[in-house]
């Protein structure tokens, strides 16, 4: 018998289960859960979920394989992964595998009900899309730019100092996807890092505050020093909300590590 259910959490830890059951219960959200790769699969193939939440090590299989098999299929639910084992390379092959978002643990309830608000909200622009494909839901970054999963940009800039073997090493300006402020619903503030702060791919770079309170954080899409940021944003958080490719940008940054990071990102002209 088919069920439908807001949430799937794939985790082993009955305490994480008990805990994120608890924040779904919170916002009014119903959950089912699975402890192993198998039994998730096969809840996956008789339920119906808006979101998926899932524990990267597990007893049978990992979490990666789980976003492999869903893939696979063309599961177009959103998949958040989880990980009290939190390195780079884990939330960038989480992202390139086709993972919504990723989250380390420990969380926090803000955390946690953040990125759930983020899923369900696409989760449900998806269905609305389908329903009327005439209908923009929101805006597609600019072909020459490229993409780390749903949540920032990154472009060269124009002042260029040296470009070989089809790589620019000299400044690119990052921001936030126009996707993911809709799925925010409303920015109130946004918070920016300080200049010459070094950043790592994926890690979390900036956060903004909704209407709601609830704080989301922004990854960098590549291992950066900052030698600018946009000021203007802090005084003015709707800017990202009326032009988040533009004058919307968060911040001017250096690569350390393009020539082996650039093939973990999506360039936009191939969402068209």
């Amino acid at each position: 018998m088919n069920n439908d259910f807001d949430i799937l959490i794939i985790d082993d830890e009955s305490v994480i289960i008990d805990s994120i059951m608890k924040i779904c219960k919170l916002n009014n959200l119903t959950a089912d859960s699975a402890e192993t790769y198998d039994i998730a699969i096969q809840k996956i193939k008789q339920n119906k979920y808006r979101l998926v939440i899932c524990d990267i090590m597990l007893p049978d299989k990992d979490g990666f394989e789980i976003l492999k098999s869903l893939g696979s299929i063309g599961y177009e639910s959103p998949v958040i992964m989880i990980t009290g084992y939190t390195t780079p390379e884990m939330a960038v092959k989480s992202i390139k595998l086709g993972a919504f978002d990723f989250l380390p643990k420990p969380f926090t309830i803000d955390e946690l009900s953040a990125i759930i608000k983020r899923g369900i909200t696409y989760s449900n622009l998806n269905r609305k899309k389908v329903q009327d494909q005439n209908n923009l839901l929101y805006v597609s970054c600019p072909s020459k730019y490229y993409r780390f999963g749903y949540n920032s940009w990154i472009k060269q800039d124009l002042q260029v100092n040296i470009i070989s073997e089809g790589f620019s090493y000299g400044s690119f300006v990052t921001g936030v996807t126009d996707l993911f402020v809709k799925l925010t619903e409303g920015v109130r503030k946004i918070e920016l890092l300080q200049i010459n702060d070094k950043i790592s791919q994926a890690a979390f770079s900036a956060y903004i505050t909704d209407n709601d309170g609830l704080t989301h954080s922004f990854i960098m899409p590549l291992s950066c020093r900052i030698i600018d940021r946009n000021e203007k944003l802090i005084e003015n958080p709707e800017l990202i909300e009326k032009d988040p490719y533009f004058e919307g940008w968060f911040y001017k940054v250096i690569p350390t590590n393009i020539k082996d990071e650039m093939e973990n990102l999506i360039q936009c002209s191939s969402d068209r």
